[in-house]
């Protein structure tokens, strides 16, 4: 027998001071609890809105709030749901906890609630982790892919290649989709490798867009890699600016995935030649030249510039959009990213190996298929687990 759902009060809003906060009051006694710490207990009815006095144990007025009801129905738990509307500072969200606590609610967190909805089936685990990564999103894609699952597009997408008979070439499709739109969530390690005094730092303060790194005509000031995560053309990046070139990954480590290494060259060494160059930046791998300082060369200096190297001024932002543009090529190869009007994909590690699992033979790949199949599936199926 399945016990019965604590009724949980949760912010849902960040922490924190604030103009507004939300608090959810999620159970089948929210209306019950909510009703005691409002002053009349009158709640509006379901899907209705009221604006109304919040008050303590004693009949003290707490703060004034909005209210908002919702049934099982509708709400993300399945379960009855109030939303209060308070005055975000601390000290008053903390005052209405502790009256909703006292009401007979049980203080919980966003993760709680979310497993408060897997109890009881009312979501399926792949919508469950589509609100879990829209918390966290930075890519406006990557949002409008994780919407997908919210709205079920995803989980008819599966269901659809799973019965009632297997289709190995729709999972293929949504296998190789869901591999290139991992560029909207995962960021991409970009590592500026070069000589001393190239224009990293200055670079790398450009694509960040503020001054991160110190930056000064003196050789060798940058003297450990220096990491920041920002956007360039709505995918996550990670800029990694080196102390300077001495082969490899530039003092970061070996090879990791989904990595390229921006090579950059000083423009203005006297005599630079595309046979000074020959042998010149990182070695195998995902990779993308430049030839810095373009501001400081003349028109003959210019025309002189090896061939294959990109000419940019990190200081001026010339030839900047076509660097970041060649660097995101590099990265992503002939079939470039996914996008998100291709379809809706999957975004976590855990159903991508399930996904690849499932185009093999045998018992695992039928497990596997079971398994992904149940996640696109309301009704306790497959625990949502780490998502």
């Amino acid at each position: 027998m399945r016990r019965e759902e604590p009724t949980l009060a949760v912010l849902v809003s960040p922490p924190g001071r604030g103009a507004v906060a939300l608090i959810h009051v999620s159970g089948s006694r929210a209306r019950e609890v909510v009703a005691r710490v409002l002053e009349g207990g009158e709640l509006p009815p379901p899907g209705g809105l009221r604006h109304a006095w919040l008050v303590d144990g004693a009949g003290e007025r707490l703060d004034d709030v909005l209210v908002v009801a919702e049934d099982a129905g509708t709400a993300l738990a399945g379960l009855p749901l109030v939303e209060l509307g308070v005055h975000g500072g601390p000290a008053v969200v903390d005052a209405v906890f502790a009256a909703l606590v006292w009401a007979g609610a049980q203080a919980g967190d966003w993760k709680e609630l979310l497993g408060q909805a897997w109890r009881t089936g009312a979501r399926d685990a792949l919508f469950l982790a589509a609100h879990r990564w829209l918390g966290r999103a930075v890519s406006g894609t990557g949002a409008r892919i994780l919407v997908r699952a919210l709205s079920g597009e995803l989980q008819a997408r599966i269901r659809a290649a799973l019965e009632p008979a297997v289709n190995l070439e729709a999972l293929g499709a949504l296998e190789a989709a869901s591999r290139r739109a991992a560029v909207w969530f995962r960021p991409l390690r970009v590592i500026l490798t070069g000589p001393p005094n190239a224009g990293k730092s200055t670079l790398f303060n450009a694509l960040l867009g503020w001054d991160r790194a110190t930056v000064s005509p003196q050789a060798g000031t940058t003297r450990d890699a220096v990491e920041e995560d920002l956007l360039l053309g709505d995918r996550p990046v990670r800029l990694v600016d080196t102390a300077g070139d001495r082969g490899g990954a530039g003092g970061c480590g070996g090879p990791r995935r989904r990595q390229v290494q921006l090579f950059l060259a000083d423009g203005t060494v006297p005599g630079l030649a595309a046979a000074d160059l020959a042998g010149a930046g990182p070695p195998g791998g995902a990779s993308v030249r430049a030839v810095n300082k373009l501001d400081c060369l003349s028109e003959a200096a210019r025309a002189e510039l090896p061939a294959g190297w990109l000419p940019i001024s990190a200081r001026t932002g010339e030839g900047l959009e076509a660097l970041v543009a060649a660097v995101f090529a590099a990265a992503d190869g002939a079939s470039g990213p996914g996008e998100a009007g291709s379809g809706p994909v999957l975004f976590t590690r855990r159903d991508l190996r399930l996904l690849a699992q499932g185009l093999g033979e045998g018992a695992a790949a039928r497990r596997a298929r079971r398994e992904l199949l149940g996640r696109a599936r309301p009704g306790r199926v497959s625990h949502p687990g780490r998502v």
